[in-house]
């Protein structure tokens, strides 16, 4: 097991058995309980039925009326112990119920901190899958140390003072077969263990796959490749089976085979033992108890191979979790950020050094400077892979500069909170985001507190509000996964839309218009510069055309400025930016 497993297994047990003491007042009767509730049932009618063959076991008749008080009191004796089961059960409930929110809340809270970059390199299905068993697999793991580990163990120290005032020898028989067969077991689970946390990984990218299949079903059936994903998983789900398969043909071949002879065993010696130390007055009964608890007691080492497989399944399920959060974080906020205040929107790159990987290639930012005015409104062009997205991810942290700094403000962004930052600018991508929720709460994600009439006013500065009110439920239309309901033009007009509601002092937007046809284009073009007024706005132009207004123009090649000015200058000029402006093919930028 590697170093990071370990770390993940520990970090596993560590949260379930916090959330255990987290919920004690819920926990704790619910785990103890069950054992006391199984003495009853089966412990203490044993004594009860040895009680009658020692008391009536020499007389020649005995009648119902003669033994109806112990009747009463084994009858009595296990609707008590019925009665703790349903009161360990309600409690139990309570602290599974409220554990497993409070791990699903964090599983949540965990995954929202990790960086972009992060979830570009994990499937989502994977992630979700992982999240939820995290939560989930609680209720495996507190249900089996109650229902089967303490359940089993009280009334093995209720059974070791019973069998002791019998004779100590039948106690040292049992404790010492019990510690050699366990001394054989645990071994073999370690392997064992190994053998889960391959199948849990199968698990998880087999569930990835199908959730990448399902967010990309309309490229699956565009391609006619539906006998392919078919193929592919079936490959995925015979190997998971494969990895499944040999962790249980373990079980049954190692562990069990491995139990089943010390399970006969035990109770053989408990039978000789107690026939051995019987007393003429009271041999019955002491056989009848002493094979009777051995039989109890053995029954903990034929069920180990169930309790410990599901513990083992449990903290596997948690682990591979709890493994993403051993990974430490490509972008980390600093302990004591400070609060970021944007009055102006001045933004200033000093000396900017960038790379994607320290690995591999060259970094794509050296010594990159760049300032823009307050308000002011930059353009940024150029073919692909001359950094301009990268500029975007940079300004809304979602990678870090590795070196120089960046500026809103006069103030360091890597030092400021990430909440304000994000917060106080407005971002449209090229391929708008969408929730599966309704319109209106797509738009209302700019800003949570906004009523409904800001909504519509700013679906309407969006051009969006024609279509939504032309749509059978208007706002309240939900637009499927990622807005697959909508067509391209339309959801860009509710990502501008949420960027206006928002109403941040820094404005960036990644060809906003791109899917726009250019009826549509023009009132956009009208919006976006109304929302402009007054803020620092950063754009990303495929389209060109778009542009021609912008304050000033920055061309990015390979990282570098190669040049700069307005629409009219650069033109001018007869440098890259001409030539894009001459070749271009439709208004865009030919890569």
């Amino acid at each position: 097991m590697s170093q990071t497993n370990r770390q993940a297994n520990t970090m596993a047990i560590r949260h379930y058995v916090g959330q255990i003491w987290r919920e004690r007042s819920m926990a704790i009767p619910g785990l103890v309980l069950p054992g006391i509730g199984n003495i009853f049932v089966s412990y203490i009618p044993t004594l009860i039925v040895a009680q009658i063959l020692t008391t009536f076991g020499d007389k020649p008749t005995t009648t119902l009326n003669d033994i109806f008080p112990y009747l009463l009191l084994f009858g009595g004796t296990w609707f008590a112990g019925e009665v703790i089961w349903r009161i360990a059960i309600f409690f139990l409930i309570r602290a599974d119920s409220r554990a497993m929110r409070n791990l699903y809340n964090t599983a949540m809270i965990e995954l929202l901190k990790k960086d972009i970059g992060f979830f570009h390199n994990n499937f989502a299905g994977s992630l979700t899958k992982k999240a939820i068993g995290y939560g989930k697999s609680f209720e495996t793991f507190l249900d089996t140390f109650s229902f089967s580990v303490l359940a089993n163990l009280i009334p093995l120290a209720f059974a070791v003072v019973i069998l002791w005032q019998f004779s100590p020898l039948l106690v040292a028989v049992l404790v010492g077969l019990l510690v050699i067969a366990s001394a054989i077991i645990i071994p073999l689970t370690k392997r064992r263990r190994k053998l889960v946390d391959v199948r849990e990984a199968a698990s998880n990218a087999t569930a990835g796959y199908i959730a990448d299949i399902i967010g990309n079903i309309d490229a699956v059936q565009a391609f006619a490749h539906e006998g392919f994903e078919i193929r592919q998983h079936k490959s995925n789900v015979k190997d998971y089976m494969h990895k499944a398969q040999r962790s249980w043909d373990y079980h049954n071949t190692r562990i069990d085979m491995a139990i089943s002879p010390f399970y006969v065993l035990i109770n053989v010696i408990g039978l000789v033992v107690a026939i051995a130390f019987g007393s003429d007055a009271n041999s019955l009964a002491v056989i009848f108890v002493t094979f009777n608890y051995y039989v109890y007691v053995t029954r903990v080492l034929w069920e180990f191979n169930r309790i410990y497989r599901n513990i083992e399944n449990a903290l596997s399920e948690a682990a591979q979790f709890t493994e993403l959060l051993v990974e430490p974080p490509a972008l980390v906020e600093t302990d004591n950020p400070l609060p970021l205040k944007i009055t102006r929107g001045e933004i200033r790159f000093n000396n900017v050094d960038f790379a994607y990987s320290t690995e591999v290639g060259d970094p794509l930012f050296q010594d990159f400077n760049l300032k823009i005015a307050a308000g002011e409104k930059l353009a940024l062009v150029g073919h692909s892979g001359g950094g301009k997205t990268t500029i975007t991810k940079l300004l809304l942290r979602f990678v870090d500069v590795t070196g120089g700094e960046l500026l809103i403000d006069g103030q360091n962004i890597a030092e400021s909170r990430l909440v304000d930052l994000r917060s106080n600018i407005a971002f449209v991508p090229q391929e708008p985001v969408m929730f599966h929720r309704s319109i209106k709460e797509n738009i209302r994600y700019g800003r949570l507190d906004a009523t409904d009439e800001q909504v519509v006013m700013a679906a309407k500065k969006a051009h969006a509000h024609e279509f939504i009110e032309k749509l059978p439920l208007g706002y309240d239309t939900l637009v499927g996964e990622r807005g697959v309901k909508l067509s391209g033009g339309q959801r860009q007009r509710i990502a501008i839309g949420r960027a206006i509601i928002k109403d941040a002092p820094i404005l960036v937007l990644d060809e906003a218009t791109s899917a726009l046809d250019s009826e549509n284009e023009k009132h956009i073009q009208a919006a976006l510069w109304e929302l402009m007024e007054k803020r620092t706005a950063i754009v990303i132009a495929h389209r060109l055309s778009t542009i021609q207004r912008m304050d000033r123009i920055v061309v990015l090649e390979n990282g570098s400025i190669s040049e700069q000015g307005t629409h009219k200058e650069l033109v001018g000029n007869g440098g890259v930016y001409a030539s894009l402006w001459k070749h271009q093919s439709g208004g865009f930028i030919e890569e």
